[in-house]
């Protein structure tokens, strides 16, 4: 799947267009997550993109540029 993403401040309402030959668990899920009002912090685990949320987040670490989210479950997320 390709993604393009543009920032465009002189938009007057942000949207977001999805064209799919299927909907998938994994997309759908990606959805519910960007319509709710959560902040969360976007993270790769496992070659995938999760969303954490900030509440969860324990600490946060750079090194050799790169970045390890912990959340309060101790689990590193990179």
């Amino acid at each position: 799947m390709k993604i393009n993403c543009h920032v465009d401040s002189s938009i007057k309402d942000e949207y977001a267009e999805i064209w799919v030959r299927k909907m998938i668990l994994k997309l759908a899920d990606l959805l519910e997550y960007l319509n709710n009002n959560e902040q969360v912090l976007w993270c790769n685990y496992d070659n995938e993109l999760v969303p954490v949320h900030y509440r969860d987040i324990f600490s946060i670490q750079t090194a050799d540029h790169g970045l390890e989210v912990a959340t309060a479950a101790q689990i590193p997320i990179i």
